[in-house]
């Protein structure tokens, strides 16, 4: 991890496993989605995705979500 990072107040480093085990990511640009879309994401940014009527899978740790700008 950065050095600057670990610098600040209350933070803890992560051990390597930790890290290999964090999953995320961006969330694609839905704006000229027509149709489903499916991809890697956490929880909180898939249910916040309510325009589109996303449907978080905890198994694959993926979202589906609907888009209808066709």
């Amino acid at each position: 991890m950065k050095k600057s990072v670990l610098n600040l107040r209350g933070v803890q480093a992560l051990s390597q496993k930790e890290q290999k085990a964090v999953q995320g990511g961006r969330i694609p640009d839905l704006s000229n989605l027509c149709g489903a879309l499916v991809f890697n994401s956490t929880e909180s940014q898939c249910l916040s995705l309510v325009g589109y009527d996303p449907i978080w899978n905890p198994a694959t740790r993926k979202c589906s979500v609907i888009g209808d700008n066709c």
